[in-house]
């Protein structure tokens, strides 16, 4: 289930948020709910790093090999001296 709701913003900031959707061809609700959702204040800090690991872990091994964050995506989890 879904609500709507109206939101006041400057209109750099919507133009901003029209951009980024565009590029990563999804819906400016889409961004709006993943900002959100990344608030710690709104879901528990620890739930979201375990599942951003989960999520890019894989994706941050290959960017940074010798920095690899601990969980079932990031690999070998090995940390920088």
């Amino acid at each position: 289930m879904s609500k709507n709701i109206s939101l006041r913003i400057p209109d750099e900031d919507y133009e901003a948020l029209k951009r980024r959707a565009e590029a990563e061809h999804t819906t400016v609700s889409a961004v709006i709910t993943a900002l959100i959702r990344r608030d710690p204040r709104l879901y528990g800090a620890g739930a979201r790093v375990r599942a951003d690991i989960d999520r890019y872990g894989a994706e941050f091994a290959t960017a940074f090999p010798d920095e690899e964050p601990d969980g079932p995506a990031g690999g070998r989890g090995t940390e920088a001296a």
